[in-house]
């Protein structure tokens, strides 16, 4: 799966979703930054090599990752960064992340399943300490490059992996 993929995934249920969470191992241009190569549509954020911006259908997105292997895609409201980094400097995080995001699946996986969760507004602001969000499980489909809902066995513990170790916004 490529940035554009998350990018179609993300915008391709309206405005309803403002993230996608996926793993990390599952999209090309991480793996890519992983074995010290730099895709030339990833534009570093920072100097650890945890945010990136890309463009897509002429918009402006956002890529996170964490240390747990989950990789965030939202939509961007800041102009092309000046950050110009190596591949050396940024490819240690995405590698990292890609080996936590094996590390996470197991041996067991199923090959070829690309899962994600949009995860949308929060239901009852201020009601709780952690009120509840808007999500929706997917899955990706390679051979039609589709989004498409998952309603699989593995609907809880996604939503528990990608809860639990999504990166938070930035300021």
């Amino acid at each position: 799966m490529t940035l554009a993929d998350l990018a179609t995934g993300l915008t391709g249920r309206g405005e309803q979703f403002s993230e996608l969470k996926v793993f990390a191992d599952d999209v090309e241009e991480i793996v890519a930054l992983g074995r010290g190569d730099t895709p030339e549509q990833l534009r570093p954020l920072d100097r650890e090599g945890k945010r990136f911006a890309f463009t897509h259908d002429n918009r402006p997105f956002e890529v996170e990752l964490s240390g747990s292997g989950v990789v965030r895609v939202y939509q961007s409201s800041r102009p092309d960064p000046d950050v110009m980094l190596t591949a050396t400097a940024v490819g240690a995080m995405a590698g990292a992340a890609v080996g936590a995001a094996s590390s996470r699946k197991g041996q067991n996986w199923l090959g070829g399943l690309v899962v994600g969760m949009l995860a949308g507004a929060v239901f009852g602001a201020g009601a709780t300490v952690s009120p509840p969000r808007r999500v929706l499980t997917m899955a990706f489909d390679a051979g039609t490059g589709r989004w498409q809902i998952y309603d699989g066995g593995l609907v809880r513990w996604m939503k528990e992996e990608f809860r639990s170790s999504a990166p938070q916004p930035s300021a």
